[in-house]
């Protein structure tokens, strides 16, 4: 399943796949969301379990990160093994080995990851 197909499969249930802006103490996080329009209010708990379920049961997803709404619920999917740095024009600043594709190996998390040389938007 490519970058693609796994962005479609998110915008069927709701979801919009962008580049997190506040990366915190996080190399680098995308930002899943249930609003295009406004991308930052974060997700709902039913879209959140939704996802979770989507991606086998188990996510990592850390609540209340203050993106722009500190009261806002968002859910983080983090890039392995050696993800990029992005910068907050959503431009990669670092390279790194990283997959291309879901991780069906990984015990606690599924990943996904653009190519090299694609954008995310």
């Amino acid at each position: 399943m490519n970058y693609s197909e796994i962005r479609m499969e998110f915008e069927k249930l709701g979801a919009f796949i962008l580049p997190a802006k506040y990366l915190d103490d996080h190399d680098a996080l995308y930002l899943i969301c249930d609003s295009k329009d406004e991308p930052y209010v974060g997700s709902s708990h039913r879209l959140t379990g939704n996802l979770a379920q989507h991606l086998g049961g188990n996510v990592s997803n850390y609540k209340r990160k203050q993106i722009i709404d500190p009261n806002s619920d968002v859910l983080f999917i983090p890039l392995v093994p050696h993800p990029p740095k992005i910068d907050f024009e959503g431009n990669r600043v670092r390279e790194g080995p990283y997959p291309e594709t879901l991780r069906e190996e990984s015990r606690m998390i599924k990943y996904f990851q653009p190519s090299l040389n694609r954008r995310s938007r």
